[in-house]
């Protein structure tokens, strides 16, 4: 299969069951990546508006370089980075805090065990598609942080409908809520449209390497 029509599939499959368990490990990724830049930018003393558009751009510019690395032969160990990073980074906040969420821990040993299995089995193929998974991720989480999630604070009788939301606690578009008396959602739409421009162009045939044809 063609990389850009599994990266149609598997964006596809996503978007469809970002609000269900099955997402949980890919949700928490992309949390984590939020979480870890914003502490960052606040140590900094970055103004919100600010902070929120560099977490966007910079969510935008991992998903380009994972993209990229998904067209060479490194593309079977994208999976086990995430997975292994984020379970390391869950470790790490549990003995700091001193408590452990028992769901979130599932949540990411799971995906950990499954890629062992894999690896051992040498599915190469397999490797792949879930690497995409990962990949993708990022951009269906940047839908609930711009535009699902926002729209969901401004309306929430459309909370009801948007099960994409579940478990989602990020919005990026806070700081521009009533600026010049448009609703934030107006901008995370403007934001996710303009990021998306180079993932698309990327991820739609521009990758070539050891993912093409696999």
């Amino acid at each position: 299969m063609r990389s850009e029509e599994r990266a149609g599939i598997v964006f596809a499959v996503l978007l469809f069951l970002w609000g269900t368990v099955v997402c949980d490990p890919f949700r928490i990724f992309a949390r984590y990546l939020i979480r870890v830049s914003d502490r960052a930018f606040r140590f900094v003393g970055m103004p919100d508006i600010v902070s929120c558009i560099l977490m966007t751009v910079l969510i935008c510019l991992l998903t380009l370089i994972l993209l990229k690395i998904s067209g060479t032969r490194f593309v079977i160990f994208i999976p086990c980075a995430i997975a292994a990073a984020c379970l390391g980074g869950f470790t790490v906040w549990g003995f700091v805090k001193g408590e452990v969420y028992v769901p979130e821990a599932c949540a990411l040993a799971v995906p950990v065990i499954i890629l062992i299995a894999l690896y051992l089995l040498k599915l190469d193929k397999i490797l792949v598609w879930v690497a995409d998974i990962y990949i993708f991720s990022l951009p269906v989480a940047l839908i609930t942080y711009l535009i699902t999630y926002p729209l969901s604070r401004a309306f929430p009788a459309a909370e009801k409908f948007l099960y994409i939301n579940r478990n989602c606690d990020v919005d990026l578009t806070y700081p521009f809520e009533g600026l010049a008396g448009i609703p934030g959602f107006v901008f995370g739409i403007f934001l996710f449209v303009i990021v998306s421009l180079p993932v698309i162009y990327l991820a739609m045939g521009k990758r070539k390497g050891v993912s093409e044809g696999r």
